[in-house]
């Protein structure tokens, strides 16, 4: 666990060599047993003195070929989502609730207004030394008006379906099909 003083190194570190480092999917949800494409970008902007770059999302490491100045590199990865893997939901709603209070494991989590994101944790060589950067994988999209947005990647349950009957007859009276003209 990272402290305070050290996670503000690293960012005054990153922002002083100029790098970017980015991992975004094209689809912000998914459930566990799918697999999910990760763009992975790295962008030297200011030209550091970087040695060796990596990347590592759930046990799987990509390596990016040697940065050149102000040229992204980009890696693409297909991983599966583990069929253990812990949904997308706040903290406190993982186990049943309990006679009026919610029941939560692990204590360092109570004050958290969210989960932590699943991410990307980047491995950089800058002037000889390994430094470590962690990115939310996030899903990134285009809107018309608003550009490029970012919004996060939630790992949702499978839904299952059980209908009573085989067979179910639909017409344009029914409401489920109301709005679709």
């Amino acid at each position: 666990m990272e402290g305070t003083k050290l996670k503000e190194v690293k960012q005054i570190i990153e922002e002083c060599s100029g790098l970017f480092l980015d991992a975004t999917t094209n689809t912000q949800f998914v459930a566990p047993g799918d697999s999910l494409k990760i763009t992975m970008l790295i962008n030297n902007r200011l030209g550091a003195n970087i040695s060796s770059a990596s990347a590592s999302v759930d046990n799987a490491r990509v390596v990016f070929d040697p940065l050149k100045k102000n040229v992204g590199a980009v890696k693409t990865y297909t991983v599966l989502i583990k069929p253990d893997a812990k949904l997308t939901q706040p903290y406190w709603l993982a186990k049943p609730m309990d006679k009026g209070s919610f029941s939560v494991d692990d204590q360092l989590q109570i004050g958290k207004g969210e989960n932590d994101p699943w991410s990307a944790e980047f491995n950089i060589t800058i002037e000889g030394t390994e430094i470590k950067f962690k990115r939310p994988i996030r899903y990134r999209f285009t809107d018309p008006v608003k550009g490029e947005l970012y919004q996060p990647l939630s790992i949702i349950p499978v839904a299952d379906i059980k209908l009573d009957k085989d067979v179910y007859i639909v017409t344009k009276l029914s409401p489920f099909t109301a709005d679709l003209k």
